[in-house]
């Protein structure tokens, strides 16, 4: 290109810099930005689901937000679910197997609880509102580029007192990048946050990828949302958590039970958790009658009057990928014993039948001194309510069968 062409282009350029704005004017344009003062301070929960990508991995995540500052993050790690929940003042962590029920706590390191307390400030967006009380809150520290993007670049001390540096847009306002600074082991750790594809839902913007690396990493952990649904019912139970096994030197809270079939009347729904609701659906379209836990999983208990034997079933709200599809898991336990090892017959008993099943197959999972079967059908997260209703039907009566054979309870 022309040197001349050049020259008068960077002169064009630089014709057009960004209008001189204040701090409070900026600060008041982000709020309006992200839905205004009334809304966000109406907002009371936030329910999102996404997948963090990283290192080589993708993770179906979780996210329950209750204001002003409880958050529950649930994600799927290799066939289990990492479970860490802060009720405002204490952070627990716990390890998770659905397909058994049985769980146990993990230790947190103090980098853990900092970002667990970061996650439950990524929706509480009152927390910007610090200049309301207070004008210094808020300095503007001049302009920078942010991916190709000339920037207001702020100084924002929030209301819980932290400082962080974010970058506005010139045009929409919003954030596309934030700084943080957390104390760690009494050291500073910095990270910044890249914030894009915003999208309204509940007249609230909502960033639906978030890269966050630490200071001067070229690449980070990636956060895309799939769904994010605004001023959901909270449980009560939903920032406590259950172990139902512990490792050594831990003391066991409680057991996990299977409901009793008392707890589902018919006709009448449970709400105690966020839960895929296109399960919901499918099974009030098959009469079926369920209660949804506070893990946001459904649980089904199929009944028979002819010899009145029960069993219990599981249907996931969470689901995993495999390239394009979608997969949850449909299950129930069929057999459960105090013993370190599982008999012969009993293990070529399961083996042979997984073999003539249409769909599903026995899993064989060991915790501590007892052995559980598990019968689990994985279905494409979007079957047919019929088809959903048939697979209940299925593993329900062959894990009872089951269970009337080796062992002749009624328990499972």
């Amino acid at each position: 290109m022309n040197r001349t062409i050049l020259v008068v282009l960077g002169v064009l350029a630089g014709a057009f810099p960004l209008p001189a704005q204040d701090a409070l004017t900026l600060a008041e344009n982000h709020i309006a930005a992200i839905g205004g003062i009334e809304r966000i301070t109406s907002l009371h929960s936030v329910e999102a689901r996404g997948v963090f990508s990283g290192m080589g991995t993708d993770s179906p995540v979780r996210f329950l937000w209750s204001a002003p500052d409880r958050v529950r993050l649930e994600m799927q790690i290799q066939g289990n679910t990492l479970i860490q929940v802060f009720d405002g003042q204490n952070v627990r962590s716990i390890e998770a197997t659905p397909s058994t029920g049985y769980s146990q706590e993990l230790p947190l390191t103090e980098q853990d609880a900092a970002n667990l307390r970061e996650n439950a400030q990524r929706f509480d967006l009152t927390e910007y509102l610090s200049y309301r009380d207070d004008k210094s809150a808020v300095e503007l520290l001049g302009r920078e580029t942010v991916s190709g993007v000339e920037t207001y670049k702020l100084r924002w001390r929030v209301r819980s007192g932290d400082v962080r540096t974010v970058y506005l847009d010139p045009v929409s306002f919003l954030a596309v990048r934030t700084d943080m600074v957390m104390q760690v082991g009494g050291e500073d750790y910095e990270s910044e946050t890249y914030s894009s594809d915003y999208r309204e839902v509940g007249g609230v913007m909502f960033p639906f990828r978030e890269e966050t690396r630490p200071k001067g990493v070229p690449a980070g952990l990636v956060l895309k949302l799939e769904s994010v649904q605004t001023d959901v019912v909270v449980p009560p139970d939903a920032f406590s958590v259950t172990v139902s096994r512990v490792t050594d030197g831990q003391t066991a809270e409680a057991g996990v039970h299977p409901p009793a079939a008392s707890s589902i009347i018919a006709g009448r729904v449970t709400d105690r958790g966020p839960a895929d609701l296109r399960v919901r659906r499918a099974l009030e379209s098959q009469g079926l009658e369920f209660e949804i836990d506070a893990d946001g999983d459904y649980r089904v208990i199929m009944a028979w009057s002819e010899d009145g034997r029960s069993q219990l079933v599981f249907v996931n709200s969470n689901t995993e990928t495999l390239g394009d599809a979608e997969i949850r898991e449909v299950w129930t336990v069929g057999y459960k014993k105090e013993t370190t090892e599982l008999a012969q017959r009993v293990a070529a008993k399961l083996l042979e039948a997984s073999s003539t099943y249409k769909i599903g197959a026995w899993e064989v999972v060991w915790r501590g001194e007892t052995v559980l079967a598990v019968l689990n059908a994985k279905i494409p997260a979007d079957a047919t309510p019929k088809f959903l209703g048939e697979v209940i039907n299925v593993v329900s009566a062959t894990a009872d069968e089951t269970e009337k054979e080796l062992l002749t309870t009624d328990d499972l």
